[in-house]
């Protein structure tokens, strides 16, 4: 039988499947999409974006975050499973067991008063028997400190509860300005502007200003989140780009923890 530890990585290998399909089907769809840039009597430009991304974009993306998500969990399993402090596992445990990812920090008391530090018992009824060690390792990886890694967490925490329990993930398309320019000393050099969503307006440079002798602008459409969940910042990043980081984060991080957690003494 393939340990749960062995299952995780084998679940991430699969979801790097998912996210190459992802960028294939990302890439075909930039290419047979038409968007313009309009130019108006005011002397500026306005983007005009064409078919908006199709739904199988979606199931993609949640086919990435699910292998993800689910990977976690396969971690925490084994973690309980070996039982390296060999107490008497409870009835049930398997039912309960999950990776916590906690967006927020837990509170007590009315009023509410955050947990400092988090209780060495609070996970036991999904986590039970796991070690010091380990504790601190998955509560340094909640997604509440919202620093590095575990900003990775909470972003397959949200995507994975909207996937999951609410619809598809909303995909928008954006636009990058790619300006070309060759100036008359023979100089070539390109300047790239992104964030551009439909009916947005660009402003471009005078093209006779600084020697340019020749311009040629080029629109570079991607996919991003529009999820008001996630935020404002990662709806500015390649849906890609989001998803390769959130798969990093569990490959060069959390998994190397487990190993040494799961093989401890």
């Amino acid at each position: 039988m393939i340990s749960g530890h062995e299952s995780a990585k084998l679940k991430l290998i699969r979801a790097k499947e998912h996210l190459s399909v992802l960028e294939y089907r990302i890439g075909a769809y930039a290419r047979a999409s038409s968007h313009l840039l309009i130019a108006g009597p005011d002397g500026k430009h306005t983007v005009r974006i064409g078919d908006q991304p199709p739904a199988d974009i979606s199931i993609l993306v949640g086919e990435v975050i699910y292998q993800l998500r689910s990977a976690l969990d396969h971690l925490a399993f084994d973690l309980v499973k070996v039982n390296r402090r060999g107490i008497t596992l409870p009835a049930g445990w398997e039912k309960r067991c999950e990776f916590p990812l906690l967006l927020n920090i837990p509170t007590k008391g009315n009023p509410p008063v955050a947990y400092k530090p988090l209780p060495r018992d609070y996970w036991d009824r999904s986590l039970p028997g796991i070690s010091d060690s380990a504790f601190a390792i998955i509560e340094g990886l909640q997604p509440y400190h919202r620093l590095g890694v575990t900003n990775a967490l909470r972003l397959i925490a949200d995507l994975s509860n909207i996937d999951k329990h609410r619809h598809l993930h909303v995909t928008v398309t954006k636009v990058a300005v790619n300006r070309h320019y060759e100036l008359s000393d023979g100089e070539r050099f390109d300047s790239t502007r992104g964030g551009f969503e439909d009916g947005a307006q660009v402003e471009l440079p005078d093209e006779r200003i600084h020697d340019v002798v020749n311009v040629v602008i080029r629109l570079l459409p991607y996919v991003t989140f529009d999820e008001p969940a996630v935020g404002d910042g990662v709806a500015t990043l390649e849906v890609e780009s989001v998803l390769n980081v959130c798969l990093q984060a569990i490959t060069a991080h959390v998994v190397p923890a487990f190993d040494r957690l799961i093989n401890e003494p």
